[in-house]
């Protein structure tokens, strides 16, 4: 049932500062009300029924110089309303250059663009056409299973992708 109602919360996490837990998004107290007001709750919990379309790397011939590559891989999401989604994906070669960056339209009604942490904002997507399927395409023509990938949040940056590091037994 839909209820017309705002979603009031704290978009930073709590920490423990001299015995004293305190938000880092408004430094309030464990006991204070939201700082924050959204249209919608959204929730970065991934349920079960949320692990469609996973992809898995392939095992390749080797390259000729046996350099299976190594790079960095940063992802943006934003709350849909099945829950979070890629908006854009940048690899970076071990040479520091961009490999892959593109912005990704999700597949569900988004809900929050997340703009305050990605930069992403309703505009940047207006037009975009690529869609995960795309960039798990062009990401596994890029990697194998023996390719050296690193990342900050990187469990959660897969997840989003959809993309698993290794065949499934």
């Amino acid at each position: 049932m839909f209820r017309d109602e705002v979603c009031t919360y704290h978009w930073g996490r709590p920490f423990q500062r001299r015995g004293e837990k305190r938000y880092s998004c408004c430094q309030g107290d464990n006991s204070s009300g939201g700082c924050s007001i959204g249209n919608y709750h959204v929730s970065d919990t991934l349920s079960p029924e949320n692990m469609k379309g996973f992809v898995s790397t392939l095992s390749k011939s080797p390259p000729p110089d046996g350099n299976y590559g190594v790079y960095a891989l940063d992802c943006e999401m934003c709350y849909t309303t099945d829950g979070p989604e890629l908006t854009r994906v940048t690899v970076i070669g071990s040479d520091r250059q961009t490999i892959y960056e593109t912005l990704v339209k999700p597949d569900n009604p988004i809900l929050d663009h997340n703009t305050r942490f990605s930069g992403i904002t309703e505009e940047d997507l207006l037009n975009v056409r690529t869609t995960i399927r795309d960039v798990q395409a062009v990401l596994l023509s890029k990697f194998s299973d023996k390719t050296i990938l690193i990342g900050h949040s990187f469990d959660s940056d897969l997840r989003a992708l959809r993309v698993r590091l290794f065949p499934p037994s």
